[in-house]
C-alpha cells in the first residue's frame, strides 16, 4: 500500500473517522489489505450487558490478517452495543 505521495505506507491501518472518534470508526483498511466498514446500534440503556466498547474491538480488528482471523476476533468479545461489519473483498 502506498501513501498519496507515492511513499510506502508503514502504518498499522488507514481509516476514515468522525470528529472525536478513532480512525477507522466508519471504514478502513489494514496493512494486510483487509478492508471493512462498521455501523452500530444503540442498546436499551437500562439493560446494558457488561462488555468492552466499540473502539477497543476496532483496534483489535485492524490487526486481523484475514477474514477468518477477523471473525475469530469479533466472536471473542462481549460488547456493549450491536455492530454490523461489512468486509470488502
Amino acid at each position: 500500500m502506498k501513501n498519496i505521495d507515492g511513499s510506502l505506507f508503514v502504518g498499522t491501518y488507514l481509516g476514515y473517522h468522525y470528529p472525536g472518534q478513532i480512525a477507522g470508526r466508519a471504514f478502513g483498511v489494514n496493512k494486510y489489505g483487509l478492508s471493512f466498514g462498521v455501523n452500530s446500534l444503540a442498546a436499551n440503556m437500562t439493560n446494558l450487558p457488561y462488555g468492552i466498547g466499540m473502539s477497543f474491538v476496532l483496534r483489535n480488528l485492524y490487526e486481523s490478517k484475514s477474514i477468518s482471523d477477523a471473525l475469530d476476533r469479533l466472536s471473542s468479545f462481549n460488547v456493549v452495543r450491536g455492530f454490523r461489519y461489512t468486509f470488502l473483498l
